[in-house]
């Protein structure tokens, strides 16, 4: 338990939120691990949407891009805002969400260390409660010999980034309040009714900003100050952040 909540604590902690955060800090090299896909999300309302959702999954969510790859998602990203009317002041953006896309080199640098991969990223968002949490999901590391004999083959931990925010339009301004550990499952027991591990400080501090640029309920398109965007899809309740593994 404790190799993997430093592992996930290392590897999570230069990215925390939408913005880019100092480059340059040193990663220990770990082998390829292809990060998990979402599953398929309709989109026949749109043929433009199914175009942009098509690249993004096939450019493993921005983990696996090329250059052209990268393009032709920034281009169907554009061209879906700009055909699409503006979300409303007061958008929906309540739920569980999980990452679809992004080229904001902060999370694509979540790839994970030694012990642990990255399975899943995404946010939980309580707009009532003025709250965003940034989920950044783990799993061992498959190569690792240690893992079958453990049994740990289906552990999970959950890094969150317990973050405030006040909105003006589709500006969304971020606060940095703490940080969060979640164990679902240890050594194969499932430990989902555990209390999670919370950690704040006695205040928060600012945590950049993003715009919201499409939301029709089930995908969402942000880009932060640094001019980076996200694509997350809307999550159901059975797999949602807080679903049991």
């Amino acid at each position: 338990m404790v190799l993997l909540l430093l592992a996930a604590a290392l590897a999570s902690r230069g990215a925390l939120s939408p913005p880019s955060l100092p480059r340059g800090l040193a990663r220990p090299p770990v082998r390829a691990q292809r990060v998990r896909s979402p599953p398929c999300m309709s989109s026949a309302e749109s043929p433009l949407k199914a175009r942009l959702l098509a690249a993004a999954a096939a450019s493993g969510r921005g983990f696996e891009t090329s250059e052209a790859q990268k393009a032709e998602v920034l281009r169907l990203i554009r061209e879906l805002v700009a055909s699409s009317p503006p979300p409303p002041d007061r958008a929906d953006v309540d739920g569980d969400w999980e990452l679809l896309w992004t080229d904001a080199p902060d999370i694509l640098g979540l790839q994970g260390g030694p012990v642990a991969s990255l399975r899943r990223i995404g946010q939980q968002i309580d707009t009532s409660a003025g709250t965003i949490e940034n989920v950044i999901e783990y799993e061992p590391a498959r190569w690792n010999p240690l893992v079958a004999p453990l049994g740990a083959q289906d552990d999970r931990v959950q890094q969150r980034v317990l973050l405030t925010f006040v909105s003006s339009g589709q500006r969304y301004e971020l606060r940095l309040a703490g940080t969060a550990f979640r164990f679902e499952t240890l050594l194969g027991v499932k430990l989902g009714a555990l209390r999670r591990l919370e950690f704040k400080g006695p205040f928060d501090v600012p945590f950049g900003s993003f715009d919201l640029l499409y939301n029709d309920g089930s995908l969402r398109i942000v880009r932060t100050l640094q001019g980076f965007y996200s694509l997350n899809r809307k999550m159901g309740p059975e797999e949602g952040w807080d679903a049991a593994s």
